[in-house]
């Protein structure tokens, strides 16, 4: 569901959708277990206390194994609940125009939470120039997600 607040014109309702597509499939769950590849994301899991980061591959899709930026370990998404997405325009002719979704709860085919899967937090944000708002976005992705933990 995309809730914005305000749109008034046609300019603004297609910066906020060239936003939305732009950073969901940048800082979207989409992984990789390469170390810090092109085209990539880090991303702030908190799992069970423990904080890490890991770097995840833009354009693989959200079920891919995930690079633990400490270690030679993977983490291996099977659920994702309570994704938010919340972009500001920070500059600029649009300043102030803002947008929130949320994505729905899903699930790799046959897992759910049990033995052996953990839950985390994710979270990441940031900014950047957008032509079509003449200014800067700012954007927050964050939710949780449900997974296990592999060495390499």
């Amino acid at each position: 569901m995309l809730t914005l607040t305000p749109v008034s014109s046609r300019t603004t309702r297609r910066v906020v959708a060239v936003t939305a597509a732009t950073v969901l499939a940048a800082g979207g769950l989409a992984t990789s277990a390469q170390a810090d590849p092109k085209g990539s994301t880090v991303l702030d899991l908190t799992c069970e206390g423990t904080s890490r980061q890991v770097t995840l591959n833009d354009a693989k899709g959200p079920w891919v194994p995930a690079h633990d930026n400490d270690s030679t370990g993977v983490f291996i998404p099977v659920g994702f609940a309570g994704a938010t997405f919340d972009v500001t325009v920070v500059s600029g002719p649009l300043t102030g125009q803002t947008f929130s979704t949320s994505e729905p709860d899903r699930w790799k085919k046959g897992n759910r939470v049990g033995a052996g899967i953990v839950e985390c937090t994710f979270f990441t944000q940031g900014t950047f120039y957008e032509p079509d708002a003449q200014g800067e976005i700012q954007f927050v992705y964050s939710g949780t997600v449900y997974g296990k933990t592999a060495a390499r």
